[in-house]
């Protein structure tokens, strides 16, 4: 199963696992993150990122199915 932090290195946000770890937003918190939340954790994703939060929503997503 892919983890957060995977995620982040994949998308060449590495940068920002530090934030997350320390605010403790897991794969369960993901879903619920707002682009407000993004912005509150130092998170710029920049005129590049569609929609952000689709994005992260999609992983968690993904990443919850694969619990049993």
């Amino acid at each position: 199963m892919q983890t957060i932090e995977d995620w982040l290195s994949q998308l060449g946000l590495s940068k920002y696992m530090e934030a997350f770890v320390q605010n403790d937003v897991d794969l369960r918190a993901l879903p619920h993150i707002t682009e407000a939340d993004l912005q509150e954790l130092g998170v710029s994703l920049g005129s590049d990122a569609k929609d952000p939060v689709q994005t992260l929503h999609a992983f968690a997503c993904e990443a919850l199915s694969q619990f049993p």
